[in-house]
């Protein structure tokens, strides 16, 4: 079926019926920018999009060439540390000490002598004339002495020293 309103003979007959216009269902226009426009501005965000990726690898390179030679100085520093510690050991040992101090102090080897170290007297222990004469009368010579002040010092069981020749 035709509609009606389509046929332009019902006008004819019927002029009651006024012809109305179909109604357009246009979309409004929007504004848009020219074309030459976005094409600029797409450019220019192309070119400031690679303007900063550039920068970056230069930022990064840059970096990469201050890491290396950080390294490098890193690596001879601990050669050099290494090194220092071996002087060191070197240097603390007895014989090198020894030798400088032979060839540089003037240092000689003592001569071998014999100290023996005696307590002191003690208020108690302070010997009087008498006691003097005790002594040298009754000592059985070097040895007693000798026995009686290992005894004294170290009392440990009891030294007696015997007459060489009895």
């Amino acid at each position: 079926m035709i509609p009606a309103r389509k046929l332009e003979y019902l006008e004819e007959l019927y002029p009651e019926v006024k012809k109305t216009k179909p109604r357009s269902r246009r979309k409004k226009k929007k504004k848009s920018l020219p074309e030459t426009v976005i094409i600029c501005s797409f450019a220019f965000i192309f070119v400031m999009v690679s303007f900063l990726f550039l920068i970056q690898k230069i930022n990064m390179m840059r970096l990469n060439v201050t890491l290396a030679q950080v390294r490098q100085e890193y690596h001879s520093v601990v050669q050099q540390h290494e090194f220092l510690q071996l002087e060191l050991i070197a240097a603390r040992s007895l014989s090198n000490i020894e030798q400088l101090a032979r060839n540089e102090l003037g240092m000689i080897e003592p001569e071998t002598k014999n100290i023996v170290v005696m307590r002191t007297p003690t208020t108690q222990d302070k010997p009087t004339f008498e006691n003097t004469i005790r002594e040298q009368n009754n000592s059985g010579g070097v040895f007693e002495i000798v026995a009686d002040w290992i005894n004294r010092i170290l009392p440990l069981g009891g030294v007696q020293a015997g007459s060489i020749g009895n």
